[in-house]
């Protein structure tokens, strides 16, 4: 309802972020009642790995931000961590899995120690995934998120602010 349309951003780092193009809405006044279908092509990515969201902006001006997503222009030859953002962390933890099939995962959070915090098993998808994870309860600390899936098995540090 009242869409002007999107803006696309794209970030080599997943934290800053620079306008790439913009799409009109395809609702009449910017209203549907219906699913519309919008797509976009960025002609000039920077890098193999790319951060992409959207701020859907609304004919007032107001504007609501998307989830991001990762972008990897190869495909993965091994089950791995595509990395962690932001780092530190406050309420999300937003990991990229990069898997070369279709795979159930183990994501295991742990304190410094070795104390295991949380396990949450996903499914990914062949190339790269991003996947939140609530970290909100968690006391402000150093941690350690490990995936584990197949014979792979892998972990990288963030920060609990």
């Amino acid at each position: 309802m009242n869409c002007k349309g999107f803006e696309i951003q794209r970030s080599a780092d997943g934290q800053n972020y620079s306008s790439v193009g913009f799409v009109k809405t395809l609702g009449i006044n910017g209203n549907s009642g219906t699913v519309l279908k919008y797509s976009f092509e960025d002609n000039n990515p920077n890098l193999a790995k790319q951060f992409y969201r959207l701020k859907q902006i609304d004919i007032d001006e107001k504007a609501k931000m998307s989830n991001v997503i990762m972008i990897s222009g190869a495909k993965p030859a091994v089950l791995a961590f595509g990395g962690l953002y932001p780092n530190p962390a406050h309420n999300i933890l937003n990991v990229i899995v990069n898997s070369p099939e279709n795979n159930r995962v183990d994501l295991v959070l742990m304190e410094l120690g070795g104390k295991i915090v949380e396990n949450q098993s996903t499914v990914v998808g062949e190339g790269s995934n991003s996947i939140d994870i609530d970290i909100s309860t968690l006391p402000a600390n150093g941690y350690l998120i490990m995936i584990k899936g197949g014979k792979t098995q892998n972990a990288l540090k963030f920060v609990k602010q």
